[in-house]
């Protein structure tokens, strides 16, 4: 039983890819950042990838880590857990947060706090929902979802921006992001006597399509805007194939979990991330 490590995504997915297609809604972020990297429509400073063995040379578990963003771990169980940390401080691979279900989390930092004497502590709880049968908010909003275009480019970088900021996420390229979405076709705007709300979406990754992000600027909330270009964006996700549609909610949000479920999204499981100290 060991890790195999490699810093190629597309190695990465030829070896651990069909054990993430087992489940693709609980692994719905690592299929998707591979396959946009592999695609070449994202790229990062640095990345580190791993699958786990068994003793019959099955994957069971995987790990990806792109920063700035927290190391993913998938299926991830003792003995897996102390030898990842092992083969990490042996290569010298820095690890500021972890982000896993919840009890995948706890397991990891465990075994980092026992390897190396350093605390870790809770950063951020997040709820993975699936969609089942999509409701539209009843009554809806003033105004009516439209396909963002590339005018729309630098409105849509700014407010991704804003919403990084609001929700303490990593600094990113959002220009970048903000094209990537227009051109794919999956970002949606909602208008009311102009923008007033965004919501995005990756496109299917062996059947599901994840909602990322949702954003209304400060003077725009409370109108409803938000849950229309959520539901808007769901069926634009089902027009381009997707089986499922999910996206995950701040558990310190009770506002926007509240809204996910009144338009059908139902739990599927409580992921942490926790900082290392």
């Amino acid at each position: 039983m060991s890790w195999t490590v490699t810093e190629d995504p597309a190695a990465f997915d030829r070896a651990a890819g069909a054990y993430l297609a087992a489940d693709p809604i609980r692994h719905t972020i690592p299929l998707s950042v591979v396959a946009n990297l592999v695609a070449g429509r994202a790229s990062y400073d640095a990345t580190l990838f791993g699958w786990w063995t068994d003793e019959t040379g099955t994957v069971t578990a995987a790990f990806i880590h792109t920063p700035p963003w927290p190391l993913g771990l998938y299926g991830v169980r003792e003995p897996a857990a102390a030898e990842l940390v092992r083969v990490l401080a042996e290569g010298d691979h820095e690890v500021g947060e972890v982000n896993a279900e919840a009890a995948t989390a706890h397991l990891f930092t465990d075994a980092w706090t026992a390897a190396h004497g350093r605390n870790t502590k809770a950063a951020t709880g997040m709820r993975l929902y699936r969609l089942g049968e999509l409701i539209a908010p009843e009554p809806p909003p003033s105004g009516a979802a439209r396909r963002a275009g590339l005018a729309d480019t630098d409105l849509i970088a700014r407010w991704f921006t804003a919403f990084q900021a609001e929700t303490g996420g990593p600094p990113a390229d959002q220009h970048r992001s903000a094209t990537t979405r227009i051109e794919l076709g999956t970002a949606v705007l909602w208008e009311d006597g102009g923008p007033a709300a965004v919501a995005c979406c990756w496109l299917p990754f062996h059947g599901v399509a994840r909602i990322a992000p949702v954003y209304t600027p400060p003077a725009r909330r409370g109108r409803g805007y938000g849950g229309a270009a959520t539901a808007a964006i769901a069926q634009r996700a089902r027009q381009l194939g997707a089986r499922e549609v999910v996206l995950f909610a701040d558990l310190a949000n009770p506002t926007s979990n509240a809204l996910y479920q009144r338009l059908g999204f139902r739990p599927v499981a409580d992921f942490a991330i926790r900082e290392m100290c």
